[in-house]
C-alpha cells in the first residue's frame, strides 16, 4: 500500500470514528455534539456578514 492510499484510508477512518463518537455523545448526554451545527454557530459569530441564516 502506497502513501496516498494510507492517507486516504486514515482520513476516512478518522472521520468515521469522530462522527460515530459525536453521535454517541449526543445520544448519551442528550446534547448537540454535531460538528456541522457547531461550525454554523462559529461562522455566525466570527463572520456575521458572511453568514445568512435561513439560506
Amino acid at each position: 500500500m502506497n502513501q496516498p492510499e494510507k492517507t486516504i484510508i486514515c482520513g476516512f477512518t478518522g472521520t468515521a470514528v469522530m462522527t460515530a463518537g459525536s453521535e454517541l455523545m449526543s445520544k448519551l448526554f442528550d446534547e448537540n455534539f454535531s460538528e456541522p451545527g457547531h461550525l454554523e454557530t462559529m461562522i455566525a459569530r466570527l463572520a456575521p456578514g458572511y453568514h445568512q441564516k435561513g439560506k
